[in-house]
């Protein structure tokens, strides 16, 4: 099976960005018997994507595309094959690596599964052949000195607790939702600063964090 992988996300034409992503997944693509014969970086432009799989169609029995680090509804991995006869063969091939030594699978959506949620890809061509779910906790990385992640955008990703620290607050807990674009006003009048000195805090309105105990 000769496979094609092709990472969106304009941050990777930067000299700032490494796509380290395709190299994990053809060390997968691999280790399952497949040929990876392209690998290309496409910005997030609509119509440049729809040409490189446009092109890599002719030829490529798999299409894998992963995103760079732009946000995502869900940490997911979308597959859409140039022959969706092979759906069950593509699946069973990734059912058969689970676990941490292989490429540590959630839940796979196809089929039937997909129609509850979304047109069935053989009626719409937006829709992906197979969802892929990863498993939370998991560290997807070839690297066996690599220890942790950065947060990805699930709820416990972009949900979590900050904690103000000084001798002069009272304990409390503050259930109210707030951003981490509110830290940085939040210092400045912690300094006896103005947070409208900031262009963000004055363009986007940001409000100190809630229940501010400082004077």
């Amino acid at each position: 099976m000769q496979a094609c992988i092709l990472a969106v996300g304009s941050e990777m034409l930067t000299p700032f960005r490494v796509d380290t992503n395709s190299l994990y997944i053809t060390e997968r693509l691999n280790a399952l018997g497949c040929d990876v014969r392209l690998k290309a970086v496409v910005a997030d432009d609509v119509q440049e994507l729809a040409d490189v799989v446009g092109g890599a169609a002719s030829w490529a029995d798999l299409i894998v595309i992963t995103g760079g680090l732009g946000p995502t509804e869900d940490d997911v991995s979308l597959v859409w094959l140039t022959d969706p006869s092979k759906t069950q063969e593509a699946v069973d091939m990734l059912e058969a690596n689970p676990g941490p030594t292989g490429i540590a699978l959630g839940q796979i959506y196809y089929g039937p599964a997909l129609a509850i949620n979304y047109n069935h890809p053989t009626d719409d061509p937006r829709t992906p052949d197979i969802i892929v779910t990863p498993n939370i906790g998991i560290t997807y990385s070839g690297s066996k000195a690599k220890q942790e992640e950065h947060g990805g955008f699930a709820h416990d990703d972009t949900n979590v607790i900050l904690l103000l620290s000084h001798p002069s607050f009272e304990p409390a807990t503050v259930r109210a939702g707030v951003g981490t674009a509110q830290v940085a006003p939040t210092i400045l009048q912690a300094l006896g600063l103005d947070p409208s000195a900031l262009d963000a805090v004055r363009v986007e309105g940001t409000n100190v964090l809630p229940a501010f105990q400082f004077k």
